[in-house]
């Protein structure tokens, strides 16, 4: 169940993406003064172990307990604290599972994340693109996370990091797909 604004909006509707900038100092600070005080979560895991007859078994549900130390346990003792918000189509799509059917946060979906973020940079830089019949096609958005963009696009971080420098490139030019911009 999700928390809603009487407006119908989440209550809450962050999180933290782990992109954290910390000094030595700090770290060695927190280190040396403040780990005790670093309280460790429990977190429940499913343990691979030796059964009686030597073989290995993989548990489909938690046996185990790990416990646990975030480093955003850390900024209750930062004397400077930012938080920077940006939009997670623009700046987070993890990468920890392997692929299976449905799966998130995988090689594909990470891909597919990319591609759908290349894409939107070329268009606001002015881009087009064409279907097989040379027909401009018009812009998209993407509506569900497991839509692929219309085209695919890819722009070498050697060009551009950030969407920037890209009109000098395409600004009023057709593209068929695929659109590789490595030079």
């Amino acid at each position: 169940m999700q928390r809603r604004n009487p407006d119908g909006q989440l209550t809450f509707n962050a999180g933290n993406i782990c992109n954290h900038f910390l000094t030595v100092a700090f770290l060695k600070a927190v280190a040396g003064e403040f780990e005790a005080q670093l309280k460790p979560h429990v977190a429940l895991k499913k343990v691979p172990y030796v059964d009686e007859d030597g073989n290995c078994v993989k548990p489909e549900k938690p046996n185990g307990i790990k416990m646990e130390k975030f480093v955003f346990d850390v900024f209750q003792f930062s004397k400077s604290f930012v938080v920077w918000e940006v939009l997670r189509e623009d700046e987070f799509s993890p990468l920890k599972n392997a692929e299976s059917v449905g799966a998130k946060d995988t090689a594909s979906t990470a891909r597919r994340a990319l591609l759908w973020q290349h894409y939107r940079w070329a268009l606001q830089a002015g881009a087009h693109f064409l279907d097989h019949s040379n027909n401009r096609m018009p812009a998209c958005t993407q509506l569900r996370e497991t839509d692929d963009p219309p085209v695919v696009c890819e722009i070498s971080p050697l060009i551009s990091g950030a969407g920037e420098g890209l009109e000098e490139r395409v600004k009023g030019r057709e593209f068929h797909s695929p659109l590789l911009l490595t030079e």
